[in-house]
């Protein structure tokens, strides 16, 4: 696991989706066992992470064009 040793904003943020990947991944182990490997990792970030930031900056975007933000 990865630990904050309070650097600043931007490595809390990568420990949180470091620990969170860990957390997750561990998760998976009984469905897909052979403990966290970086095939586990690259799907768990480009087949739920990835669609939610572009969902979620879709979203900004569009806020932003209609004049809601």
């Amino acid at each position: 696991m990865f630990h904050d040793k309070g650097n600043g904003p931007w490595h809390t943020m990568f420990n949180i989706c470091a620990n969170s990947l860990h957390w997750l991944a561990g998760k998976l182990n009984p469905v897909w066992p052979g403990g966290m490997d970086y095939v586990k990792i690259n799907v768990i970030l480009f087949c739920f992470m990835l669609p939610i930031i572009l969902l979620a900056s879709l979203a900004l975007n569009l806020a932003f064009l209609l004049g809601l933000l």
